[in-house]
């Protein structure tokens, strides 16, 4: 199975707001199966059959790709940091 990025599914933007004592909190880390590559601007940048999809309440679902599986010489580090 091969899936682009593009074609995963988005949020639904006109729900209405998810209120904090509605839903608790969650937090998974699951492996996507299949081959997943992503592109940007038509350009492979990632293949693998490794990545994972980590999902969060409150957030968009998103994609983890192995270091090993990023295509050499496309990406280049950037000065963003999250925790």
């Amino acid at each position: 199975m091969l899936i682009a990025m593009e074609e995963l599914l988005q949020p639904d933007l006109n729900a209405g707001p998810v209120v904090a004592s509605e839903t608790p909190y969650r937090l998974s880390i699951e492996p996507l199966g299949g081959r997943v590559r992503a592109r940007i601007k038509g350009q492979i940048v990632a293949d693998s059959v490794d990545a994972r999809v980590m999902n969060e309440t409150y957030l968009p679902s998103h994609i983890y790709f192995p270091k090993d599986s990023l295509i050499a010489g496309l990406l280049v580090p950037s000065a963003f940091r999250t925790f």
